[in-house]
C-alpha cells in the first residue's frame, strides 16, 4: 500500500460514506488501521470509531502492535482512537452504541470488512440503513473496507452480484487501493511513485480516476447498446406470431379519425399499456399499432357508448386483409380485452366462432 492513498482517505470528505476497496481483506486491516492513526493523530480532524469485524480483540491488540504503535495495549485505552470488535456478523446489533459514540465526538467511523459485519442479508440490509443514519442524521464520516472483486464499483450505482452491492450505491466516494507488494504488511511503495510529491501523486490517482470513471461510462453504453439489441431479437421471435396472425382490427377512415379514436379509447382504457409505459420491455412500433387497433375494434363492440362524441363507421376488418370485413367473433372463446393489454401473450390462443348478429347497427347509425 501507498502512504499517499492512506493520506488520501484520510481526507475523506466528512459526514459521507467512502467505500475502500482492496485487494485482500489482510492488507485492508493493516491500511485501516493506519488511516484511523493518520485521521486521530497526525492530521487531528477527530477521534476515530475503529470497529473491527474480522479478528478477536487480542488478534487486532497484535495487528495494533506490529503496524502501529509497538506499546499498545488494551489495559490502557487510546483517547483518540476506540477500538471495538463486533462478535459472529452481527454489527447490526451494535447501533446503540455507535450512536452514543457519536453522541460523544467519534465522528469518524471506520470499519474494517463489509465481508464479516454480517453473517446474512437481513443484517447487511440492517446495516445499509444504519449507515445512512449515522451519516445522514449525525454527521459522521464512515469509510468502509472491502474485499474488490471483478465488476467494477460505481459510486451511487448498485454493484449486482458479489462485491459491495447497495453499499456502492450510498458511497459518496470509492477508492481503489493498490495490492500489497508482502503478504500480511503494508509493503512498499512502487518505485513508479518514487520521487512523487503528495500533491503530484493526488494529481496522477485523479487522472487514473478520471480514465477509469470514462472506460466504466463507454462500457455501461455497449452494455445497454447490447441489451437493446438483444430485447429486440427476444421481441422479434415473440412478436413474430401475432404479426403473423390474422386478428380482427379496427380501419380508420383517416389520420384524423384514428388520432381521436386512439385518444378515446386510451382515456377509457388507461390500463392498456404503450412501450413508453413498459421500457423494459421492447416492442416494435408495428406490433404496438396492431395491439391497439385490435384491441380497439373490440372495445368499439363492447362499450360503443364509451364513442358516442365520435362519428365513425364500425369498421372491422381482417388485419391480412384489410378490405375484408371481419365476420367471426372478436374474441376467441375465454378471450376478453384484458388480453391485449400488455404485449406479452398474444395472440390470444382459442377458436373464434362465426359472430351471432343480434339486431346490431352500424356505429355510424348509433351515434346520429
Amino acid at each position: 500500500m501507498k502512504e499517499q492513498e492512506v493520506e488520501m482517505i484520510a481526507h475523506a470528505k466528512k459526514g459521507v460514506l467512502t467505500l475502500c476497496l482492496g485487494h485482500k481483506t489482510g492488507d485492508n486491516i493493516i491500511f485501516s488501521l493506519k488511516v484511523a492513526e493518520r485521521i486521530a493523530k497526525t492530521l487531528k480532524r477527530g477521534k476515530v470509531l475503529y470497529i473491527n469485524t474480522v479478528h478477536t480483540e487480542r488478534q487486532l491488540a497484535s495487528e495494533i502492535r506490529k503496524h502501529i504503535d509497538k506499546k499498545y495495549s488494551t489495559k490502557k485505552p487510546d483517547p483518540l482512537i476506540r477500538y471495538e470488535t463486533c462478535d459472529g456478523g452481527t454489527l447490526n446489533t451494535m447501533n446503540d452504541m455507535v450512536e452514543t459514540q457519536i453522541g460523544k465526538g467519534f465522528k469518524y467511523i471506520i470499519i474494517n470488512s463489509l465481508e464479516f459485519s454480517s453473517k446474512d442479508y437481513r443484517r447487511k440490509d440492517d446495516l445499509l440503513f444504519q449507515l445512512k443514519i449515522w451519516a445522514n442524521k449525525l454527521g459522521a464520516t464512515i469509510i468502509l473496507f472491502a474485499e474488490r472483486v471483478k465488476s467494477v464499483a460505481s459510486q451511487g450505482k448498485i454493484q449486482r452480484g458479489a462485491g459491495a452491492g447497495k453499499f456502492a450505491g450510498i458511497a459518496a466516494s470509492i477508492a481503489y487501493l493498490a495490492e500489497s507488494s508482502v503478504s500480511g504488511a503494508g509493503g512498499d511503495e512502487d518505485s513508479d511513485d518514487e520521487g512523487m510529491t503528495s500533491d503530484e501523486w493526488l494529481a496522477e490517482v485523479r487522472r487514473k480516476q478520471a480514465e477509469e470513471a470514462e472506460r466504466i461510462a463507454a462500457e455501461e453504453e455497449k452494455a445497454e447498446q447490447e441489451q437493446e439489441l438483444l430485447l429486440k431479437a427476444q421481441a422479434m421471435v415473440s412478436e413474430a406470431a401475432f404479426l403473423a396472425a390474422d386478428v380482427p382490427v379496427w380501419k380508420a377512415t383517416d389520420k384524423h379519425e384514428e388520432d381521436a379514436v386512439i385518444k378515446a379509447f386510451k382515456y377509457h382504457r388507461w390500463e392498456f399499456l404503450s412501450p413508453a409505459d413498459i421500457p423494459e420491455k421492447y416492442e416494435s412500433p408495428e406490433h404496438y399499432h396492431k395491439r391497439l387497433m385490435a384491441a380497439i375494434a373490440v372495445d368499439l363492440q363492447e362499450s360503443p357508448e364509451d364513442y358516442e362524441h365520435l362519428i365513425q363507421s364500425y369498421n372491422i376488418v381482417h388485419s391480412n386483409n384489410p378490405d375484408q370485413p371481419f365476420e367471426e367473433e372478436l374474441l376467441p372463446e375465454g378471450g376478453k380485452l384484458d388480453d391485449y393489454y400488455l404485449p406479452d401473450k398474444l395472440p390470444i390462443p382459442g377458436e373464434r366462432k362465426p359472430r351471432t348478429r343480434k339486431g346490431e347497427k352500424p356505429v355510424r347509425e348509433i351515434f346520429s
